[in-house]
């Protein structure tokens, strides 16, 4: 039997700074979202709407940043290593929502939004 990792992080950055992944990572790639149309006449196709990539980050504040460094964040470079391989690689992203600080937990949480969000 083989104990190889395939749940977790390996690495986490902003524009090539790396951060300790502290809590949770989940994210949602840059797609064309589908909706169904329907009318007085029955189903009568589907739209294409862009949807916007996501990531969520709880990273560990022992960086030394600025909380407010982190909410003013745009056009910044997103970067996740999986420990299955896969790269999550988010281009053009901006920080979304409020700057979650969990001083017993020593964490922050973080969510950026942009057009490209891409696993590899």
């Amino acid at each position: 039997m083989t104990t190889i990792a395939v749940g977790g992080v390996s690495l986490f950055s902003i524009d090539s700074l790396n951060y300790d992944v502290g809590g949770d990572l989940n994210y949602e790639p840059s797609i064309l979202e589908r909706a169904t149309l329907t009318g007085m006449t029955g189903v009568q196709g589907y739209s294409n709407e862009p949807k916007p990539g996501k990531i969520e980050v709880t990273i560990r504040d022992n960086s030394g940043v600025d909380i407010s460094t982190f909410n003013a964040m745009s056009s910044v470079v997103v970067l996740a290593v999986l420990r299955n391989g896969k790269r999550v690689l988010g281009s053009g992203m901006w920080q979304v929502g409020p700057v979650s600080v969990d001083p017993k937990e020593s964490t922050i949480k973080l969510t950026f939004e942009g057009p490209n969000l891409q696993e590899f």
